[in-house]
């Protein structure tokens, strides 16, 4: 018979059959198998059962799909870094009214670009805006502070901030106030830095005549309206805005 075949088979190659179901056998080595023979007249029925259901757990656990994983850890990536982008913010303002350079340096990326607008060029790489901010605690008074008054916390690498400048016991600097815009990049360092701070001279409503008289100029210089080209010419910017108005008028 062809199961008699079988037990001989196994009994020649030193393997003993065991069943999963009623009518497949299979040889299990001993060799290189540790489970014990479901057989064994040392274990019982519900002790078959049992080692059984525990082969086959690890198949029978419903894994998440290859799809279905990624968006779990990228998930759960998103909700680690949730707040992560105005923790690193914050930290960097702390840093600065300490004047812990070495903080501030741990947390900017190294093609970090920083450009404060009261500055025409922005101060490039880790290099020079560490530079910059030497400069800054050279010259600022050491009770000079930023306050943040509002932060966003919506996207973990993009981060608005609003804030003014204190000196003394909470004396608010007149014409302090101002904003800043900072990306991050993948690792959580800071990339770009945009400050906006508030102008000491106020125009008003002039702004708006100036923005009518110059935008026709602008529109005839194209490209060339650029600052960088301005500052090129043998006259500066603002006298070639000052001879088209006059001009105008």
């Amino acid at each position: 018979m062809q199961g008699s075949g079988l037990l001989q088979k196994a009994s020649a190659t030193g393997h003993r059959p065991f069943t999963v179901g009623r009518s497949q056998q299979y040889s299990w080595s001993s060799g290189s198998m540790r489970h014990r023979n479901p057989y064994s007249s040392s274990n019982n029925g519900q002790q078959s059962q049992s080692s059984h259901a525990d082969r086959l757990a690890p198949f029978c656990a419903n894994p998440l799909s290859g799809a279905a994983a990624a968006a779990a850890v990228s998930e759960s990536k998103q909700e680690q870094q949730q707040l992560h982008g105005k923790d690193v913010v914050m930290q960097f303002y702390d840093a600065y009214n300490r004047r812990d350079l070495a903080t501030i340096e741990s947390l900017l990326a190294d093609e970090v670009s920083y450009h404060d607008l009261v500055y025409e060029e922005p101060h490039e790489g880790k290099k020079g805006v560490l530079g910059w901010l030497k400069k800054v605690r050279k010259y600022a008074p050491d009770d000079l502070k930023f306050v943040i008054e509002d932060i966003t916390d919506g996207d973990p690498l993009k981060v608005g901030v609003k804030w003014h400048v204190q000196c003394g016991h909470g004396i608010d600097f007149p014409f302090s106030r101002g904003c800043s815009f900072i990306t991050l990049n993948e690792q959580g360092k800071m990339l770009t830095v945009r400050d906006v701070v508030e102008p000491a001279f106020k125009p008003g409503d002039q702004t708006l005549m100036l923005l009518g008289g110059l935008t026709p100029l602008i529109r005839k210089l194209g490209p060339k309206a650029n600052p960088a080209y301005l500052k090129q010419l043998p006259i500066a910017s603002a006298a070639v805005w000052a001879l088209y108005i006059g001009k105008e008028r």
